[in-house]
């Protein structure tokens, strides 16, 4: 019989493999029907907790909020002025892609696509 430490350590290893690493400097195009545009994301993931910044370059970063991770899929929101870019991506390797709406007021008032690799 197994003692209750490597259960523990096979149960945590186990639930570690279940969410995708999101963790790097990632870079790509966000865009919609106006055109497209440089993105860059710079997270750290802690469990299914996800901290970092979002902007079009190492000069335009901005602060991302409620980050998290479930699985291969990545949420977070980066306030900027009066509205919210919320962000969903769906992780592959070292690729993400998704969509991206911009809200005011809790109404979305356009919505985009985001593609990133990792740098």
């Amino acid at each position: 019989m197994r003692s209750p430490t490597w259960i523990l350590i096979t149960v945590l290893l186990s639930a570690a493999l279940l969410f995708a690493d999101a963790t790097g400097r990632w870079a790509g195009t966000i865009g919609d029907e106006r055109g497209s545009d440089q993105a860059l994301l710079i997270l750290q993931q802690d469990g299914t907790k996800l901290t970092g910044t979002a902007g079009s370059d190492d000069n335009d970063r901005h602060s991302i909020q409620n980050g998290t991770i479930e699985g291969d899929t990545v949420r977070f929101e980066v306030p900027r002025g009066d509205a919210v870019l919320s962000v969903v991506l769906k992780v592959t390797g070292d690729e993400m892609s998704g969509t991206i709406e911009v809200k005011r007021n809790h109404q979305t008032v356009r919505t985009g696509r985001i593609s990133l690799k990792r740098q």
